[in-house]
């Protein structure tokens, strides 16, 4: 157990109908297998983290300035975690998604390097875990 004190975070700061929901953006075909790797973070993520009043957890949300990750979340301690998951990983698109989230801490996941079986992934994304 850390030390750090947990701070109460308020209910007014938590969408109760958004938290926990798969948000899809785009329904091409070729985003198949990003939305699914999304699906299975997303559940890890919960069942790490299952209290849903001290963890919210959210995809496709802007819940604050920051802007929109693919997932969004804040830890028990007020830690504020977003994950982008990427196909294609440019210098530029580095450089200009690290800007963006430089008050948050950003977990890149870089799409090409997934396996495409189930369980396989289900273990590379444990790396992806906090």
């Amino acid at each position: 157990m850390s030390a750090r004190k947990q701070p109460r975070i308020a209910r007014s700061l938590i969408d109760w109908k958004k938290q926990d929901k798969l948000q899809f953006r785009n329904f091409n075909e070729s985003v198949d297998f990003h939305d699914v790797v999304k699906c299975i973070l997303m559940r890890m993520l919960r069942r790490k983290h299952p209290n849903r009043t001290r963890v919210p957890i959210y995809s496709e949300f802007a819940m604050t300035d920051e802007g929109i990750g693919d997932i969004w979340m804040r830890d028990e301690y007020g830690d504020i975690y977003v994950w982008e998951i990427q196909e294609r990983i440019t210098k530029k698109w580095n450089r200009m998604i690290v800007k963006r989230y430089e008050e948050v801490n950003l977990i890149i996941v870089p799409l090409r390097k997934m396996p495409k079986t189930i369980g396989l992934l289900t273990k590379r994304l444990k790396e992806y875990i906090v």
